[in-house]
């Protein structure tokens, strides 16, 4: 039996989150482009 984890690069810090998604919100109001983005049919 072998054990699987899943990937993490870092932890997730709940400040930094809210802050990155509130300025993505913010952004999107404005009218203006976000990064990020992944279109789906391109890939990543």
């Amino acid at each position: 039996m072998s054990f699987r984890a899943p990937h993490i690069a870092a932890l997730t810090l709940r400040g930094d989150s809210v802050r990155q998604i509130a300025g993505k919100i913010r952004a999107l109001e404005r009218g203006e482009p976000i990064a990020g983005i992944v279109d789906r049919m391109r890939g990543y």
